[in-house]
């Protein structure tokens, strides 16, 4: 198997379902009473009495831990922050630094509300957030995501001294074709800080969530990602951001971020990325201009475009036989490597590349640009982009123009995996899509971990639908285990993951059920697990699952 190092052999991808073991920490189980949706607050189980002070207006929320040593406090601001919100060490709670406890009549909470769309509701000692609101905006003109130390509520004992608490962000695209995965993904990352206490060794462990979408686009966007790296930069609480799930999104982040200065570059761990140039040699200058600073601060958990596009091209040699294809790319970065990826390998494997042609993502038709690829007889086609690219109409009018994916099969990236709104469409049936590691049917049928997780985020939000999902969570569990055996630093953690020995979650270690190795030379996977899976009857079925060297 060996380490994803963006080389591919002549044939580049094995049959095989075996991969590595390895070290990591203890695995995850789900408490004996699962305490979904009851209130945590993170602390020792001996911690004293727990208040909730609501002022005139739900203004501000006051979580006291009485002996487990810390005031968490959520306040209404004037001045919004925009794409930022917080969930934390109570389940849901909302943690605000640099504002005084306040007393409330008989320390009992009755309601709370907070700003971009998040609905919160006081109750039995917490502040209760849907991580995945429309905006993702939980707005705050105070530093979020400290606890405040040495405060009381009136009629209480004096709080001890404040445990250490760290801030672990989710930076995703929240509105959009993106949003469902998106909102599901955040949810996901809390509840799983929820069934652990939000506890990791000494360190509480709170979330904190960024929307790098806009409504216009319904799509990440160039400016909010470069805003939302200088946003974690300021906060020096945030020691790992779990994203961005676009990698043109991470090649604007990763540099702002290693720019830190005093080396306090936090750690980004994409549970979604896939262009190869973020961390090996690819395009022009890559990966080096995107770690000014010589050390490296990224990592990710997914396998990359140059083995999943191969994967495609060697699918459509050997098991479609077809010899006649066309390519096009959305113009963006994913997109783009995907398609290199694939034409190099279709020409490696005699399929001949009759067009290479970019798709407008603002178009309102494209049943010319298939005129002219049906004059050219082509017998298939290989998309490189998202869904988000205005992918539904252009696979109408591919089969519109071409015909169904039965006569031209289509075969595209995971940029058009997990949507549900493709996946019940009509004009994909039959449409066959890679995804750079395995299925949510696979992950369950191998992780006993999954599965009990799976049940706990049923009885809250219902199914988990995206295999994306299971990866964020292997994302966290990733910085936990580098929390766990760090200073509860930035640098801490991105040196544990990235020098050394790296990070290793053996296959019962973590939610995925099967080993993951970070090569801390790299930061990529060091093996390259593909599925891949044909969508019919409105959902996607794994045909094979294929590893590459």
């Amino acid at each position: 198997m060996g380490s994803t190092e963006g080389r591919r052999s002549s044939e580049g991808v094995t049959l095989s379902d075996q991969l590595p073991v390895s070290r990591s920490i203890p695995p995850w189980t789900p408490p004996p009473t699962p305490p979904y949706g009851t209130p945590l607050v993170g602390q020792p189980a001996d911690a004293g009495r727990r208040r909730t002070a609501l002022i005139a207006g739900g203004l501000v929320a006051v979580l006291a831990a009485v002996g487990g040593g810390a005031v968490y406090l959520s306040r209404r601001p004037a001045a919004p922050v925009p794409g930022e919100a917080s969930i934390s060490a109570a389940a849901g709670v909302i943690p605000l630094a640099g504002t005084r406890a306040v007393a409330g009549a008989g320390g009992a909470g009755a309601g709370a509300a907070t700003s971009g769309g998040a609905a919160a509701a006081a109750s039995a000692g917490s502040l209760n957030v849907d991580p995945g609101s429309t905006s993702g905006a939980v707005n705050g003109s105070l530093a979020p995501g400290t606890p405040v130390a040495g405060g009381a509520v009136p009629g209480t004992a004096p709080l001890a001294a404040a445990p250490r608490s760290v801030v672990i962000a989710s930076d995703l695209p929240q509105q959009g074709a993106s949003r469902a995965v998106s909102l599901e993904t955040n949810r996901a990352l809390a509840l799983y800080l929820q069934t652990i206490g939000h506890k990791v060794g000494p360190y509480t462990v709170s979330l904190r969530t960024y929307d790098d979408s806009t409504a216009s686009s319904g799509a990440w966007d160039d400016a909010t990602c470069l805003a939302n790296a200088r946003r974690h930069l300021a906060h020096p609480d945030e020691v790992a951001i779990i994203g961005p799930y676009n990698s043109g999104c991470a090649k604007i982040e990763v540099p702002v971020l290693n720019s830190a200065p005093s080396g306090a570059a936090p750690l980004m761990i994409s549970h979604a990325n896939s262009n190869p140039g973020l961390t090996v040699a690819w395009d022009a200058g890559e990966p080096a201009k995107y770690y000014p600073s010589g050390a490296r601060n990224y990592a990710r958990v997914v396998p990359t475009d140059d083995h999943q596009a191969t994967a495609a091209a060697l699918y459509a040699a050997r098991t479609l036989k077809v010899r006649r294809c066309a390519v096009l790319d959305d113009t963006m970065t994913y997109g783009q490597g995907l398609a290199k990826a694939f034409i190099a390998q279709a020409k490696r494997s005699k399929i001949t590349v009759l067009e290479h042609d970019p798709w407008d993502p603002k178009a309102t038709s494209y049943r010319s640009l298939f005129l002219k690829l049906k004059a050219e007889k082509v017998d298939c086609l290989y998309l490189g982009g998202v869904a988000d690219s205005n992918g539904a109409q252009l696979i109408k009018d591919k089969v519109a123009v071409l015909g169904s994916n039965a006569v031209v099969p289509v075969l595209a990236g995971d940029g058009f995996s997990g949507y549900p709104q493709i996946d019940a469409l009509p004009a994909a049936a039959g449409m066959y899509v890679t995804f750079p590691g395995v299925d949510a049917a696979t992950v369950l049928k191998r992780s006993a971990a999954a599965r009990a997780f799976a049940a706990a985020y049923a009885k809250k939000y219902g199914k988990i639908r995206s295999a994306y999902t299971y990866y964020a969570l292997a994302a966290l569990q990733v910085v936990l285990a580098a929390l766990k055996g760090s200073n509860g630093t930035a640098a801490g953690i991105r040196v544990k993951v990235l020098s050394g020995a790296g990070v290793s979650l053996g296959a019962k270690q973590n939610v995925l059920g099967s080993a993951l190795a970070i090569n801390p030379a790299t930061g990529d996977v060091r093996s390259a697990e593909i599925s891949v899976l044909r969508i019919q009857g409105g959902r996607e079925s794994v045909l094979t699952r294929l590893i590459a060297p």
